[in-house]
This record gives structure tokens, C-alpha cells and sequence, in this order.
């Protein structure tokens, strides 16, 4: 039936197959012949509706029945475009190939490719390092079925391919490194080739068409996996590795599946794929290549020949950084005293690289110093990316490794190794991991650490990959005082400003560059020299560029905020160049993001510190943008406490309070007090916010409305011994207490108790004398409850201790007199200022303020309230004080 037409028997054998009637029909439809199907791909049959495991068994049944084999040909980029073409050229002369061309050089095949092919011939270059690609390529073809055959084709350049398998045909090439196809010995190399292919074709011939077929069921499997036959032979690999027997490391055999492993390995995509993950995470292979290290390191000269190769020991210890990728790999790592193995490692490291340097030093030079020297640095690179990922992310590890001596091991290799790129890169790699252990901070501080490390970045600045990395450790190390200020004694800065400008599109390095600038602008000197090389203009830019990157954006957004930490030329700046709506674009597009919210609401409340930004960021709709913030995440202290520092900013300008007032502010402000009671941060940008507001009328029956008044008086209690609350409480209650009914509530939430304790507490504080005397002068105005809760308080004895201790504050005494005059006007008071002699108080104050008219009308008007509860020799006296000190005045 190899000619098989579109019959009953046809349609029979598909059924049985196992195809779905839909896909029977769609055949039958389209009236496809077995040689049409053999020539369909998948595409062309899927937009009609057939599924894949239909596909599969249609191919498989035109398979079974055909002497055809479908042959796929791959080959490396390396390899010159006229020798696939002429391999081609020769399969096509096979009658019994179907030949289709695959044109993704190495690259596995996709599900639909396999299903069209019986064997795959390859064509490598053998600078591909063959042992490692022919296993990894073995291993996929058998990944879904084991019956496919494979003819790999060998291009040896210089006559130095000595060993390929049975199947594999070598074809050396001219010393050139070209052949002329046309030429005699292009015509002798056809021919070799020709006989080549023909001889394995023949062998595969012998075999039963049923083995050529594909297997249905090893499809099925395949496609169940996310990886497909990568997955599987990473599979089939750690199967090998984990053999009870480590000596096998040690065959031939097993080199060569460690080499295959380092090629699966390095693939970022299957590491992240959910099945390769699971694969390695619990391997049992780890401890076995602990070991196997170990002993290689101890036994023998690492750079001889022998059993201990050392480009063994590179290859198993490359299957060890993939492994400690892993927690559970870096616990065993840590059991089995890893850090003493990388330790031995070094010490030989340390020993051939003096040896070269002494035989440098004398004229004495090897091909194989050189050979020994490149074996170095592959093992120290390798060392070092196991060192990296055993230390990522594992405390218990980051210090072990700092306790035994290796962070500044590793800043001597930095030194020493700085014109290798790869070992510099791995270096940093080290130090960023190793540096989120504060002791290794204080280990890098003792030495010359930060500043080796500055000067090899600054060598490297062309490469973007080492420049993250050493920002990286940059970022962590700057959040150390000493190291911070040794940086910027090597213009760190500069540094950093440079490589942003070299690399305005590396989203890496971007994010930590900008990380390290963040800390680096804390201190007002890097801050200064951050922005003389041009830090504003960098995170602007960026910031509009990298919008949507969220990475990128924190680190950004933490630098800004930093550098509008100053006295305003920042500031100024930053709005200038459109900062501002930025900044406030950058609040609205990310709301749920705190990483960035807490950030930008930090800028925007320095840029609201000076007078032009207050109305710039009211203008934008900033206003409503930090009360929806505000209102979102008042449980939230770090941006409640962000976003009530820019009302008390915003509201700082007399022009803008009227709108403040309007708005929820109020009712919003008095809610973060009650839930935030007691945390003192909040509680002072809430009661500035209050007293900015409370100045106009109209806002202060908001602030009233919304239970302001009890949440000050439980502030001015509960911090009572805090300045800044006491302050600010005060204040606040000055303002209101100029409203009648508020009078009333300040006393109803014992409001006037606490303003005279903290008189007591503070007797000699002016500020908050002033605010705490002007309050009970407002609340003693026509109030008769208020005056006697004063006295009751104990108010006027402290009121006339204040005024005995501070004769001095003018501003201090005139409130002092001004409260005394409203108590007055009742009689126990009168009593009990005559028994604290009033008299003497009169002439205190007369004589240490002859020139305020303001203090002698209240002193004045104060002892007329007391004239008939005098004595007459008191009352003679005190006529005589204020015929003096009217005399003085003149007339007003």
C-alpha cells in the first residue's frame, strides 16, 4: 500500500489508528490521498480542526505503509552555508528519503517536526565542542522515541577530530577552512560523503519499517510535559548523576554527561520551567557532587592531566552552581561544610596564579603556563558562581563564608583577575550576595575593598552585565555610613551618573544604578555631587522612558525623592523640568503599588516645602491625588504619615486653606488621629495639618465637625511631654477657641486641665507658654463655666507662677495678663489673686515692660476688676504704678 488511494481501506485504517471521526471527515472532505497528507504540516490540517494526536496517528498510518523515511537536516551556525546545502544536495540523490529542511540550527524539534520525521543528519563544526552537543542532541532525539535514528556529519577543520561514534561521519575540511565544491578535492569529498550516507542508510534499511515508525504513545507523553524532550533529557541526565556510585563521575561516560548537564544547565528557560524546577530541587545528586569535589581538590595537582582533570573538576563544579540555585541544594551545601571545599579551592587558585607570576617576573614562559593559566580562571569562575549561589538569599551561608576569610578573598581576586572580564563579573556577582550580611559590610569598610571595587567598575564601565553587578553591591554596601563616605571620597557619584548615560537602555543595570543612587543622595554632600553630574536630568528622563517598568521605576523614584531632601534649589529644579506632574502621573498610574507610592508621595511632600510647588502641585490635581491616597491607606502609617506631611505643607499657604477646608481633608485628617492615636510621627503631621486649616473660620467647623477637638485633647494628654504634639495641640485649640461653641466642647473633652499641666510641665518654654496662655484667654471670654474650670484647674496660681518665672516674654506676659483680666471679672478669683499678691505682680510687670501699651491696658483693666478687695494702701500704691506708667506711655 505504499500507493495507497483515497479508499475505504484508507479511511479503515485510520479509524483503527485510532483517529477521531471528525478528523476522518475532514479528510474525506478535502479528498486528501495518503501522499497529500505526507506533505501536509500540521498547520494546514490544524486550521481545519484536527487535533495533534489525530495528526500524529494520520502520519503514523501513512508511516507504517510507506519505504519512505522522512529525514530532518540540522545543522550550527558555525558551519559554512554552502556544506548543508551540498549534504542536502546528496540525501536528495536517496530514493527511499523524504527530505525536509529544518531551519533553526540547533534547536530542538518542535512536537510537529518529530511527528515528520523518522532521522535527523547533523552537521557540526567540531568548535562546538562535540562531546557535550552530541550528547544533549542524543538525548533529545530519544526523548519521545527511541526508534528515530540520527547521522551526525563532523566538520574537522584541521585534522583534530580523533574520536566520534560509530554512526557519526567525519568529513575534514581544507587546512583553509574552505572547500571548492568544484574543484578535485571537492569532488573526492562529495564522494566520501556520498558513500558515507549511503552505508548508515543502508544499515538503518535493515531495520524493521515498524522501529523506523514513530510511537504514538511517546508523543502523547511528550506532550504533557511544558519542556518537551529538553525536560526529558534533563531528566534522563539527572537519572545518570545520581547513580549510588560517584566514581562514575569519573568515566568516560560520565564526563560526558556532566559537559551535557553544563549545556541543559545554563538554559534560563528550562531552569525556569515549573518541571525543571521540580526535577533538580530534591536531586540526589548534590551531596555526590559535594563529595566528588572534595576529593578532587585534595587529591594531586589540579592542573596535571590525570583522573582530577581540571576540566573535570570545571564541569562538575558548573553542575553544582546550577544545583545550589535551589534552598533545599544550599542546605546540604551548608552541612557539608561547602565553604572549606571553595577554601581549597582558592588556596590552589592562590598558589598557581603566584607561581605564573614568578615565572613571569623571571622570562620563564610555557605553552602550558598558558593552558594552565585559562584552567585557572575557569575553575576561579566557576568557584565563584558556586560561591554566588550558594550565598544568594542564605543568611546562615553569607555569614559562614564571611567568618571564614573568603569576602576578602574575593576582593583579592577582584584585584588580581581585574583585565578578566568574566572573573570580574563573578566577583561582584560574590560581593552583592555576600554584602547583605552586615559583618561583611564592616569586613569591605576595614579594608581597601570599596575602593578596589570603585576602581575595577570604573575600568569596566563598557560593560553593562559587570556594572549591575557591581551596583548591585554598591546598593547594599552604601547603606553602611563608613562605606557610604569612603565611596564618595571615590566619586562614586560620577560613577554611577556615567554609566546610566553609557547604558540609557540596560533595564538591569538601570534598576541598580538607580538602587545605589537612592542610597547614595541620603548624606547633603553625595546628594550635592550626585546632582552636579547632572542625577535630576537622569531620573527624570528615565522615569518618562521606563514609565511602565516597575523595577526600574522604584529605584528611580527612591533617588528623586532623596534629592528633593534640601533646602530648595532641588526643588526648584525638579519643578522646572516638569518633575512635578511627573511625579503626581507616577502616583495616579500606580495606586496599589507601595514600592513605588511610598516613594512618590515622599517627593511630592519635599517638593511641597517651598511656597512656587505648594500651588504648582494644587494646580495638577495633586491635592486630590494625596487625599484619595490618604484615604486608601489610612492603616497604612508610613503613607498616611507621607501624606499628612504634604497637607500640613500644602496647607502652609494661607491662599490654599480655604480649598484644604472644602475638601475632605478634615474629616480625614481627624481619622488618622483616631487610628493612629499613637504613633507620635502621624499624630504631629495631623495636628500641623489641623492648625494650618483651623486659621479660617469656615474650615474650623469642618475640623470641629469631624471630632477634632477630643482627638487633640487626647493628644495633648497622651504626649504630653512631646514638644512638637504640645505645640501643635496648643496652637490648634487657640484657633478654635476664638469660636463660642467650641469653647464649650474644648472644656467638655478636658481640654482646659491639660492646657494648664502643660504649662506646668513647660514652665519656662515660651512657645508653648504663649499658645497655652492665649488659649485660656480665649476660653475665659465670656464664658463662666470655662473660668471657673480654670480656677478649679488650679489656673490662676499657674498663670501667676508663669508670669513671676517668665517676666522677661513680653509676648508670654501679655497673654498671661490678658487670661488674668477675663478670670477676674469673678469673685473667687478676685480672692485669690488678692491672697498670690496681685499687687506685686502689677509692679513687677510695670517695671520690666514700662514701653507696652498692650500689657499696661491689661495689667490696668485686670487691677481695676480687683480695686475694692484691695487695701487702702495697696490701692494708693497701685493708682501711683498706673499714673507712672501712663505717664510714660504718653498719650496713645
Amino acid at each position: 500500500m505504499s500507493n495507497m488511494e483515497f479508499s475505504s481501506t484508507f479511511i479503515e485504517s485510520l479509524l483503527k489508528e485510532g483517529v477521531s471521526a471528525d478528523a476522518v471527515q475532514t479528510v474525506q472532505r478535502l479528498q486528501l490521498s495518503p501522499s497529500d497528507l505526507s506533505h501536509l504540516p500540521y498547520s494546514a490540517l490544524k486550521d481545519e480542526g484536527v487535533s495533534l494526536r489525530d495528526y500524529a496517528r494520520i502520519r503514523k498510518v501513512i508511516s507504517s505503509s510507506s519505504s519512505l523515511l522522512s529525514v530532518a537536516l540540522l545543522h550550527s551556525k558555525e558551519v559554512d552555508g554552502v556544506l548543508p546545502t551540498t549534504v542536502k544536495s546528496v540525501l536528495s540523490r536517496h530514493d527511499e528519503l523524504r527530505l525536509f529542511h529544518v531551519a533553526i540550527p540547533l534547536t530542538p524539534l518542535t512536537l510537529e517536526e518529530y511527528y515528520r520525521c523518522d532521522g535527523v543528519v547533523l552537521v557540526l563544526d567540531k568548535a562546538l565542542f562535540l562531546p557535550a552537543y552530541k550528547q544533549v542532541l542524543r538525548l533529545v532525539m530519544s526523548a519521545l522515541d527511541r526508534s528515530r535514528w540520527v547521522i551526525p556529519i563532523y566538520v574537522d577543520r584541521k585534522d583534530e577530530l580523533r574520536e566520534v561514534d560509530d554512526a557519526g561521519i567525519v568529513l575534514t575540511l581544507a587546512r583553509s577552512g574552505e572547500i571548492q565544491w568544484r574543484s578535485s578535492e571537492g569532488e573526492k569529498a562529495m564522494e566520501e560523503l556520498e558513500q558515507a550516507v549511503a552505508e548508515r542508510l543502508s544499515s538503518f534499511a535493515a531495520q524493521s519499517s515498524g522501529e523506523m515508525a514513530m510511537k504514538v504513545h511517546a508523543v502523547e507523553r511528550a506532550q504533557s510535559r511544558t519542556s518537551g524532550s529538553l525536560l526529558t533529557a534533563y531528566k534522563s541526565l539527572l537519572h545518570f548523576l545520581s547513580l549510588d556510585h560517584h566514581q562514575s563521575f569519573l568515566s568516560e561516560a560520565g564526563r560526558e554527561a556532566l559537559q551535557a548537564f553544563n549545556v541543559l544547565g545554563r538554559d534560563k528557560e528550562l531552569f525556569a520551567a515549573q518541571q525543571g524546577v521540580e526535577m533538580v530541587r530534591n536531586s540526589p545528586i548534590t551531596s555526590t557532587l559535594l563529595l566528588d569535589v572534595a576529593d578532587s581538590v585534595r587529591n594531586g595537582n589540579l592542573f596535571t592531566d590525570g583522573t582530577n582533570s581540571p576540566s573535570y573538576l570545571a564541569a562538575v563544579l558548573t553542575c553544582l552552581w546550577v544545583l545550589l540555585r535551589e534552598e533545599t541544594n544550599k542546605k546540604k551545601a551548608f552541612d557539608r561544610d561547602f565553604v572549606s571545599t571553595l577554601s581549597v579551592l582558592f588556596d590552589i587558585i592562590d598558589i598557581s596564579y603566584r607561581s605564573s607570576l614568578s615565572n613571569e617576573q623571571e622570562g620563564i614562559s610555557s605553552a602550558d603556563d598558558a593552558h594552565i593559566a585559562e584552567m585557572r580562571d575557569t575553575i576561579l569562575s566557576e568557584s565563584l558562581i558556586c560561591l554566588q549561589n550558594y550565598s544568594h538569599s542564605f543568611l546562615r551561608a553569607t555569614e559562614d563564608v564571611g567568618e571564614r576569610g573568603l569576602v576578602q578573598r574575593v576582593v583579592d581576586f577582584l584585584d588580581r583577575f581585574r583585565q578578566n572580564d568574566r572573573i570580574v563579573s563573578h566577583c561582584l556577582g560574590c560581593l552583592w550576595c555576600l554584602t547583605a550580611a552586615e559583618d561583611n559590610k564592616r569586613r569591605i569598610s576595614s579594608g581597601s575593598g570599596s575602593k578596589i571595587m570603585v576602581e575595577v567598575m570604573y575600568e569596566k564601565i563598557g560593560n553593562a552585565e559587570i556594572m549591575a553587578k557591581g551596583f548591585a553591591a554598591v546598593w547594599n554596601l552604601s547603606l553602611d555610613v563608613e562605606l557610604k563616605r569612603a565611596m564618595h571620597n571615590e566619586k562614586i557619584e560620577r560613577l554611577i551618573c556615567s554609566s546610566i548615560k553609557q547604558h540609557p537602555n540596560d533595564t538591569v543595570l538601570l534598576a541598580k544604578a538607580f538602587g545605589a543612587l537612592w542610597n547614595m543622595t541620603v548624606r547633603p554632600d553625595d546628594r550635592r555631587t550626585a546632582v552636579e553630574e547632572g542625577a535630576i536630568d537622569l531620573c527624570l528622563d528615565v522615569a518618562q522612558r521606563y514609565f511602565s517598568d516597575k523595577v526600574v521605576l522604584a529605584q528611580v523614584i527612591g533617588a528623586l525623592k532623596n534629592i528633593t531632601c534640601d533646602q530648595g534649589e532641588n526643588k526648584r529644579a525638579i519643578a522646572d523640568r516638569g518633575g512635578v506632574p511627573l511625579i503626581l502621573d507616577i502616583i495616579s498610574r500606580y495606586p496599589q503599588d507601595l514600592n513605588i507610592l511610598v516613594q512618590a508621595m515622599g517627593s511630592i511632600w519635599n517638593l511641597s516645602g517651598i511656597t512656587p510647588n505648594k500651588s504648582l502641585i494644587v494646580e495638577e490635581g495633586g491635592l486630590e491625588l494625596v487625599l484619595d491616597t490618604l484615604a486608601r491607606y489610612l492603616d497604612q502609617e508610613v503613607l498616611c504619615g507621607k501624606c499628612l506631611a504634604t497637607l500640613w505643607n500644602i496647607s502652609s499657604q494661607e491662599s490654599l486653606r480655604p480649598r484644604v477646608g472644602r475638601s475632605v481633608a478634615p474629616k480625614l485628617i481627624c481619622e488618622s488621629l483616631r487610628r493612629h492615636r499613637g504613633n507620635h510621627s502621624i499624630v504631629v503631621k495631623a495636628l500641623a495639618s489641623l492648625w494650618n486649616t483651623s486659621s479660617t473660620d469656615e474650615n474650623k467647623a469642618a475640623i470641629a465637625r469631624y471630632g477634632a477637638i477630643e482627638a487633640i485633647s487626647d493628644a495633648l494628654h497622651r504626649f504630653r511631654q512631646s514638644e512638637d504634639v504640645v505645640v501643635k495641640c496648643l496652637a490648634t485649640f487657640w484657633n478654635l477657641s476664638s469660636v463660642q461653641e467650641y469653647k464649650s466642647l474644648i472644656a467638655k473633652h478636658e481640654g482646659v486641665p491639660r492646657i494648664i499641666e502643660t504649662m506646668r510641665l513647660f514652665p519656662r518654654h515660651r512657645v508653648i507658654l504663649v499658645k497655652a496662655l492665649a488659649s485660656l484667654w480665649n476660653l475665659s471670654c465670656d464664658h463662666h463655666d470655662n473660668k471657673h474650670l480654670i480656677y478649679a484647674s488650679e489656673g490662676v496660681m499657674v498663670i501667676c507662677d508663669v508670669v513671676n518665672a517668665n517676666l522677661d516674654l513680653e509676648d508670654v506676659v501679655l497673654k498671661a495678663w490678658g487670661a488674668l483680666h477675663n478670670l477676674a471679672s469673678e469673685d473667687y478669683v478676685k480672692e485669690q489673686l488678692i491672697t498670690l499678691s496681685a499687687i506685686s505682680l502689677v509692679r513687677r510687670t510695670l517695671k520690666q515692660h514700662p514701653s507696652s501699651r498692650r500689657i499696661f491696658l491689661c495689667v490696668r483693666d485686670c487691677g481695676r476688676r480687683l480695686y475694692l478687695y484691695w487695701s487702702g494702701k495697696e490701692k494708693q500704691e497701685f493708682d501711683l504704678l498706673i499714673a507712672s506708667a501712663e505717664s510714660a506711655l504718653g498719650p496713645s
